[in-house]
């Protein structure tokens, strides 16, 4: 051998259009028990002074690259120079679907400093279009009924594309989804227009006899607690109900929970309860699982052109008073407090699945005065969130979900929201260095504004990332509203930062602040908290995947809350949901999505006194879309109907349909693709049409009358 057994080893890493900061090398000895591991710096070249001669097994890597050097055979016998080569892997989307309908969904890609800055679309291979969105409604008319079509998503990075990835459907049609639309109405009580179809639901009650309403099923599925007393609680939209006094409630008994405390009616409100009406003292003795009712001593009086709310309260703490069923997919059925005044969707306390199992019986009676009372409060939360975790049961064993309820922000001002102390205790950042995400996240309600113009940041260390603000989503941050780099340099204190363009956002949803780093270590700054609350303390490795460093579920052990803080302030008006929402009725106004029901009736206020189209449509499960039911509508102050059309007959027709509406205006009728096929005046309470000169097929018959407007669903057959 050798007597000289040491030479000079030098390892470069070359990046295309970047640098290979954070690239790691390891040369193992095929021979021997010797490994030489370093890291690279933004020069991407690494020198080996003292480097043992002899056959090596040479890897260069760096995340989010693939590396032309992995576990390649090297023989180093004098002075060497190693180059690897690093190419960007660009992600691509995860879960395409398509339903039958065309309608298109993918997994959004999480930005990091390269960042998707969109999705190119092809069909059945041939380039189709792009969108920023992660959704997308093919164009009909390039379907066809019963044919199979390929669908691909790529997505676009500001570095370079990802490979497509395809899904195969079968188009249906509007009219392959079992779902439809049928009879849509219109009537308006002042500016509120209250859109019915279907026939409406729940059927008016005969006068002087009432009936139960309730959300979901009979069928328990879990029990819910709190630490202490809380309120669990249901509202029924106005026009979801009929009646004008409220005679008992319900809620579901749960064997070995017994508990007392109160119900209490609420006559309004839209994000908390409002008004209160009434209310009775209840005892549950937990004795069986069954329906314990409470009558009240007298009817409460309630105004139906209100939203009705129904409020249990334990005063006595027991584990899992509130019983729930599997979702109905409302969140009016999940409503939920610690405080009583504080509001929020339960689903959004990270337990989604469920509705409360409360129903309140509405009659109709001779309609007395309202009577003001003021409802009990029970003793609000105090500390930090996390102290008050929901807990819920499964198959007898509790499980800590993780995520407190109640006001959102223990230290919220009217402009700046935030968790934290003031105080900076420590930092955290992975064992092995490199990037990560931490973030906190304010529930819909909680705060205030609807724009975000600044953050602010406890600069713990220098280093370099990017933030992105988010609106939506529980358990994962939602929609990706606006991502920015930043560079600090580890002040050791509070530095704002402001938005280089102020972000709209939506207070109905829940707000999300989520940082990134580049590089650096120890990074994400934590204050002393003892407690810490789960909102304030979520992280992920990956951006998809989000845990809470508090959750002992999740591996979490380090307590405290992020420094970290969100400004936000008055703004225009807050933006309508981009998306369909699947098990609902959709409803648009003018083309543009503004709410979804699973009931059979909407209000919503109209812009002005003008002519609107409103449109209502149906979303399965897998996003089938309804053949839409659209009406043109004019608001009329002061004018109330039920119903315009007395009848229309015969349905279906191969001839003359013969229609009978009081003081008859204008009769349209539009076909499936949304063409206006027949239009006409018309002046007096009867009509008749030929429908024998129409194709085959279903049109929407739009009847316009002095009283109101209604569009009825006709089909022709030959």
């Amino acid at each position: 051998l050798p007597k000289n057994m040491e030479t000079v080893v030098t390892v470069n890493a070359i990046v295309a259009d970047g640098t290979a900061e954070g690239a790691t090398v390891i040369m193992t000895n095929t021979f021997e028990n010797l490994a030489y591991t370093a890291t690279f710096d933004e020069t991407g070249t690494v020198v080996f002074d003292e480097f043992r001669k002899g056959n090596y097994i040479v890897t260069v890597d760096l995340p989010g690259y693939e590396s032309s050097m992995i576990d390649e055979e090297v023989s180093i016998w004098g002075e060497t120079e190693l180059t690897a080569y690093m190419s960007e892997i660009f992600k691509p989307v995860e879960n395409v679907t398509v339903s039958v309908t065309g309608y298109a969904m993918w997994t959004p890609i999480v930005p990091v400093d390269r960042y998707a800055e969109k999705y190119f679309i092809t069909l059945d291979g041939v380039y189709y279009g792009e969108t920023v969105n992660n959704y997308l409604q093919l164009d009909e008319d390039l379907l066809e009924i019963g044919e199979d079509y390929v669908l691909g998503v790529a997505v676009v990075y500001s570095t370079g594309m990802s490979a497509y990835v395809t899904k195969g459907f079968t188009y249906l049609g509007c009219e392959g989804v079992a779902q439809q639309v049928t009879d849509l109405e219109a009537t308006n009580e002042d500016m509120n227009v209250t859109l019915s179809w279907n026939g409406g639901q729940p059927t008016p009650p005969t006068p002087g006899d009432g009936q139960w309403y309730q959300y979901g099923s009979d069928v328990v599925a879990t029990g819910v607690g709190a630490s202490g007393a809380f309120y669990w609680g249901v509202m029924f939209p106005a026009g979801s109900y009929q009646g004008n006094v409220v005679t008992k409630a319900a809620t579901y008994e749960l064997s070995g929970y017994p508990f007392s405390g109160n119900v209490t009616i609420y006559n309004d409100g839209t994000t908390a309860p409002a008004s209160p009406v009434g209310t009775m003292p209840v005892s549950v003795a937990g004795a069986a699982d069954q329906w314990a009712e409470f009558e009240f001593a007298q009817p409460i009086a309630i105004d139906p052109s209100k939203n009705l709310w129904i409020i249990f309260y334990n005063e006595t703490s027991t584990s899992y008073p509130a019983a729930a069923c599997v979702d109905a997919g409302d969140p009016n059925a999940r409503w939920v407090s610690l405080d009583g005044s504080s509001w929020m969707d339960l689903a959004a306390a990270g337990l989604s699945g469920y509705s409360w199992m409360i129903k309140a019986y509405v009659a109709t009676s001779n309609k007395g005065e309202v009577t003001e009372i003021t409802a009990p409060m029970g003793v609000g939360s105090e500390g930090p969130l996390a102290s008050d975790g929901i807990v819920r049961e499964y198959n007898n064993n509790f499980v800590n979900a993780g995520v407190g309820f109640g006001p959102s922000a223990t230290n919220m001002t009217r402009d700046w929201n935030y968790y934290d102390t003031g105080n900076n205790d420590d930092a955290i950042g992975l064992t092995s260095g490199g990037s990560f995400y931490w973030g906190i996240m304010f529930p819909a309600n909680t705060y205030e504004g609807t724009v975000v113009s600044k953050i602010a940041y406890f600069d713990y260390t220098a280093h370099t990332g990017s933030f992105m603000i988010y609106n939506g989503g529980d358990a994962a941050p939602g929609t990706l509203l606006y991502t920015q780099a930043y560079s600090v340099s580890g002040t050791s204190q509070y530095i704002e930062i402001e938005l280089d363009e102020a972000v709209t956002i939506d207070n109905a949803q829940n707000l999300w602040l989520v940082m990134h780093n580049n590089n650096g270590q120890y990074v994400a700054a934590i204050d002393e908290s003892a407690g810490g609350a789960a909102n304030a303390s979520c992280i992920s490795t990956d951006g998809s995947t989000w845990y809470n460093t508090i959750s002992a579920a999740s591996g979490g052990s380090i307590v405290g809350n992020w420094n970290l803080r969100i400004y936000t302030e008055a703004g225009g008006p807050a933006p309508v949901p981009g998306s369909i929402v699947p098990n609902k009725y959709n409803i648009e106004l003018d083309g543009e999505l503004v709410g979804a029901t699973a009931n059979l009736t909407f209000t919503l206020e109209a812009p002005d006194t003008d002519v609107h189209t409103y449109t209502v449509y149906y979303v399965d499960a897998n996003y089938g879309i309804s053949c839409p039911m659209s009406i043109d509508y004019q608001v009329e102050l002061g004018v109330i109907e039920n119903e315009v059309v007395n009848s229309i007959y015969p349905n279906p027709t191969s001839g003359d349909l013969y229609i009978n509406a009081m003081n008859m205006t204008r009769i349209s009728i539009v076909n499936t693709m949304g063409q206006v096929v027949y239009e006409q005046s018309v002046s007096g309470n009867e009509a008749v049409i030929d429908m024998a000169k129409f194709e085959a097929g279903v049109y929407m018959v739009n009847i316009f009358t002095e009283n109101g407007s209604s569009v009825k669903r006709v089909t022709v057959v030959k």
